[in-house]
């Protein structure tokens, strides 16, 4: 009796580091599970930070500023993320993050289905 292997599914456009990126091309945004953690904690506090600005009433244009010189030195990703892996292009770029999504909440890649395309690269 014959085992039945999928092919890899490394060739496909929408594999990438062994999951699958077909279901969030399709609809992006939609699985907000599958959002980075750390962005969404830093969106949240960046709006937070926002509403305190106003109501002490200062501009946009500079709480901005001050929100830009509070960052600057700090990367953030790598605090907020037990996950956080460096991308080898830029130690303070995750290699799991694929435009605001986290690479380690999509599902694995099944090996070559019907939604196979051979690869061209996907901008995130």
């Amino acid at each position: 009796m014959d085992s039945f292997s999928p092919l890899p599914g490394t060739g496909c456009r929408f594999y990438r580091h062994g999951v699958c990126l077909y279901e969030e091309c399709r609809n992006p945004g939609w699985q907000t599970a599958w959002r980075c953690r750390a962005l969404d904690k830093l969106e949240d506090d960046f709006t937070a930070y926002m509403d305190r600005a106003e109501c002490f009433g200062l501009s946009e244009e500079h709480a901005r500023h001050l929100w830009e010189r509070r960052w600057e030195s700090v990367w953030i990703l790598p605090f907020l993320c037990p996950d956080f892996a460096p991308a080898p292009s830029d130690a303070q770029e995750c290699c799991w993050l694929w435009g605001d999504v986290c690479l380690r909440a999509l599902p694995p890649c099944p090996g070559r289905c019907r939604e196979f395309i051979l690869a061209g690269p996907l901008d995130p």
